[in-house]
């Protein structure tokens, strides 16, 4: 009997220690955030060029800028919009 026992409980353990290491590295898999934002050219330079004009223009306009980016979407050839704000002026320092 004790025998059994310790069988049940050890494919117990092991059952909870399988679900919890697959969630682990399914979670891992399907978390793609961190890769979009470090390498899709529309975000990738982003955040450089939203601080840039939040301290030459002020928060209104940063604010407009983010608003005006969602709204518009991708650029009609397939090119990130910064590309049009680097034709404007807005430059920044790598």
């Amino acid at each position: 009997m004790r025998s059994l026992f310790w069988r049940i409980f050890a494919s117990f353990w092991l059952a909870i220690a399988l679900v919890a290491g697959l969630s682990m590295l399914l979670g891992r898999a399907l978390n793609q955030d961190a890769w979009v934002i470090g390498h899709h050219p529309a975000v990738s330079e982003l955040a450089e060029l939203w601080t840039q004009l939040y301290e030459q223009e002020g928060a209104q306009t940063a604010q407009n800028f983010l608003e005006k980016r969602k709204k518009l979407g991708p650029h009609p050839d397939g090119r990130p919009r910064i590309v049009a704000l680097r034709s404007r002026g807005y430059y920044y320092a790598p």
